[in-house]
């Protein structure tokens, strides 16, 4: 067996999960909400609109799999929402666009690790802005963005039950 370096996405991009139906169809996602397809065994990939946030793909059988991100999906013929969406955790971020500082808003409905950190318009880490254990409740985050260049940014939010992602504009 031999690795490879396969592009998927033309701009930078975290892949959280990769699932194959077959040695030719399979699928990828993670952070910035797109999902791609593969027919070819992973040497070209095409953007899809199924599975927000991919993070997980478990293959069932030669014919079912499940995919999960802001949802859970599953194949059959097919990509199709298994299960309506529930949400665990909210987020909002104000004022956007933003100059000086952005207020960060978050609420969980159970207690959870939360993770909530800025990511550049090319997907890298500009800051982590918590990695805790908090109980189920309501927080609120102030970031200082005069630091940041002005363009585009994610705020994201990860606990081990949902993922929000909310775009933010810093102007000057």
């Amino acid at each position: 067996m031999t690795w490879g370096l396969r592009q998927v996405a033309t701009t930078p991009y975290n892949i959280e999960g990769i699932g194959f139906i077959d040695s030719l169809k399979g699928w990828t996602g993670g952070d910035n909400g797109f999902s791609f397809k593969t027919l070819d065994g992973g040497f070209t990939w095409d953007t899809i609109h199924i599975c927000p946030l991919m993070d997980r793909v478990f293959k069932v059988n030669d014919t079912m799999l499940f995919a999960t991100g802001s949802q859970i999906w599953r194949y059959k013929d097919g990509f199709i929402p298994a299960i309506p969406a529930t949400r665990y955790a909210w987020m909002t971020c104000n004022p956007n666009p933003v100059k000086d500082n952005l207020n960060i808003d978050i609420s969980t409905s159970v207690n959870t690790h939360v993770m909530l950190m800025v990511l550049d318009n090319n997907g890298n880490r500009v800051s982590v802005i918590d990695n805790t254990d908090k109980l189920k409740g309501s927080y609120q985050y102030h970031l200082d963005t005069r630091p940041l260049a002005a363009g585009m940014y994610y705020v994201i939010l990860k606990t081990h039950e949902d993922k929000q992602v909310v775009r933010v504009v810093v102007g000057r």
